[in-house]
């Protein structure tokens, strides 16, 4: 019951909805197995003070018995569906009923053979072990039982154990399925965390962590890294003409097109409304550069094409390099939006690197 439980229970903040579900079961379950425990104590409590002491341990043998096999099924992992915990449930009491009603035991026993085949058709081995281990040990009472009890009393001394075995599996599956949505929960806060959730891409967090690896990476080489940050020219004409709908495809199938002409060891990231920030790894000269650059004009070559609607996309690239235009990631992006916006004022669908510009760029 681990991580979950612990942590729920001696926390203080505030609980998600699915921790507060998970919590009430634990809080319902302890509650059931509390009184099947203490209901449990006055039967062997009442076996003793009627002088019935070889019952009373063999009450508490079964229960033994009934806790090997709930952790059995902990230990294996073992997959039993809550229904087939229904029908096990009801079929020891129909079984001990036909004991004690002097029919053929061979019945009972053939029964649980049958039950123990569907289990491991069904459920495969390991639940059918579990399923073996509560039939061996039920046959096992009610056989040195059945002189001395009445049925009223056998099932006094069985349906508590059977009970608490039927409740501990519900609780566990249960509790199971809830710690596995609340660990998919956390991994989709995670992922949204650093990736976009429009495009689907890395985030701003995602990519200040990447260029500082990226970073202690180079320093033990003679390579360099390139910041390219790119801008949708006229964007806000298409979110304009065609709504926002179009405007969000428009900038998937962008975030798509240079997700495929980045290098691999390259990363692309969306830096916030129509912009990407692509950080270029191992570069050595300006025309790694350009034939980044060329594969990504190339690529936007293509319209892109929704229904009868053919929208051409074009875009404006500014381009900075550690050291000579800053060795921080706030400094690199601040020139090579600079650049950017040169490469729009100078018509455009091109690009413009900000060793070329900077003299004649405001500091």
């Amino acid at each position: 019951m681990g991580f979950s439980i612990k942590k729920i229970l001696t926390s203080n903040h505030d609980f998600t909805p699915d921790e507060y579900e998970l919590k009430l079961r634990f809080v319902l379950f302890n509650s059931l197995v509390l009184s099947n425990v203490i209901f449990i104590g006055f039967v062997i409590a009442y076996r003793l003070s009627t002088h019935q002491t070889a019952i009373a341990l063999i009450d508490l043998l079964y229960m033994l018995f009934g806790l090997l096999a709930f952790f059995w099924v902990q230990i294996s992992k073992a997959s039993l569906h809550h229904i087939m915990w229904l029908v096990i449930f009801f079929s020891f009491i129909f079984v001990t009923i036909l004991f004690y009603r002097n029919l053929n035991p061979l019945i009972g026993i053939s029964f649980y053979i049958l039950l123990f085949l569907v289990t491991y058709v069904l459920q495969g081995h390991q639940a059918s072990i579990t399923i073996f281990i509560l039939s061996v040990s039920t046959i096992f009472y009610i056989s040195l039982t059945q002189q001395n009890l009445s049925l009223p009393d056998t099932l006094i001394g069985l349906l508590p154990f059977e009970t608490i075995a039927f409740f501990l599996y519900i609780f566990h599956q249960y509790n199971e399925k809830i710690k596995q949505e609340l660990q998919d929960q956390k991994q989709r806060y995670a992922h949204l965390a650093h990736y976009d959730s429009l495009t689907e891409i890395p985030n701003r967090n995602a990519l200040l962590t990447f260029f500082e690896y990226a970073l202690v990476a180079r320093s033990n080489t003679e390579t360099k890294l390139a910041v390219l940050f790119i801008d949708l020219d006229d964007f806000k004409q298409v979110n304009d003409r065609y709504g926002h709908t179009m405007g969000d495809r428009v900038l998937r199938l962008v975030a798509e097109r240079l997700r495929r002409q980045i290098r691999g060891a390259d990363m692309l990231a969306r830096h916030g409304g129509d912009e990407f920030v692509i950080v270029a790894q191992s570069i050595t000269e300006r025309q790694d550069i350009e034939k980044v650059l060329a594969h990504i004009f190339q690529a936007m070559q293509e319209p892109i094409v929704d229904v009868k609607r053919s929208i051409r996309i074009t875009l404006s690239i500014g381009i900075a390099i550690t050291p000579q235009d800053g060795t921080h990631i706030d400094d690199l992006l601040k020139h090579a939006d600079q650049a950017m916006y040169h490469a729009k004022k100078s018509g455009k669908n091109t690009y413009s690197f900000y060793e070329d510009i900077k003299e004649n760029t405001p500091v």
